[in-house]
């Protein structure tokens, strides 16, 4: 999978597993479980022996693994339209609300505390829900978090609308990457402003041939 990871939070990349989230080309990168594990373990969710043994497990069952990358989905949809709410500063569908509210409940559930040196963790056990569960913690966590107010949606073109974190110093960023969506508004800006400048001088253009044929024509034709 070569889906770039531009969201700087890990609930946010997962929404943006659609490219783009808006406009009539949108592409789903998650099709099945493997590709669940496969964008989970790039996006450092997982680590490389968890992801093989989610990978292990969902061989010996791949019913069960279906049915555990259909809630993933959900969940994937129920965060995007909460963090959607967010950052439209509308209220969060109650619905989607839920939704993460029973993820978070499970993954809790599955998770238990565990101490290295003086530090403490939640660990998650595994299972085929492992990446459901680390979402729903990182997305309440978020929530929950003083950056919420930080997290945006990339204008695109009216074709991109993925989510992202600013953590810039002065929040002034707009784009979920400068290199793409940023690039594209600055050419469409340009292509704009020449066009205006072309009209204008084509519109100079035929006011000055039609006051020279006046001109002409008032010579041809005295009062």
């Amino acid at each position: 999978m070569t889906l770039r990871l531009l969201a700087g939070h890990p609930a946010l990349d997962f929404v943006n597993t659609i490219d783009p989230r808006e406009g009539v080309h949108r592409v789903d990168h998650l099709r099945a479980y493997e590709d669940l594990v496969d964008w989970a373990e790039r996006a450092g969710i997982l680590g490389a022996a968890d992801a093989r043994q989610a990978a292990r497990e969902a061989t010996r069952d791949p019913v069960a693994a279906a049915r555990a990358f259909d809630r993933a989905v959900v969940l994937r949809e129920a965060t995007y339209a909460i963090f959607g709410a967010v950052t439209g500063r509308r209220p969060a569908p109650a619905d989607d609300v839920q939704e993460l509210h029973a993820a978070y409940r499970e993954a809790i559930d599955h998770a238990r505390l565990t101490q290295t040196g003086r530090r403490f963790r939640w660990r998650l056990s595994s299972g085929l829900d492992v990446v459901r569960w680390h979402i729903a913690r990182d997305a309440v966590a978020l929530v929950e978090s003083e950056m919420l107010g930080r997290v945006k949606r990339c204008p695109g073109s009216g074709d991109c609308g993925w989510l992202f974190l600013d953590s810039s110093k002065n929040a002034s960023r707009r784009w979920c990457s400068m290199e793409g969506c940023g690039n594209r508004a600055k050419l469409r800006r340009f292509l704009r402003r020449r066009k205006r400048r072309t009209d204008r001088r084509a519109v100079g253009s035929l006011q000055t041939r039609y006051l020279a044929a006046g001109s002409r024509a008032s010579g041809a034709h005295p009062r």
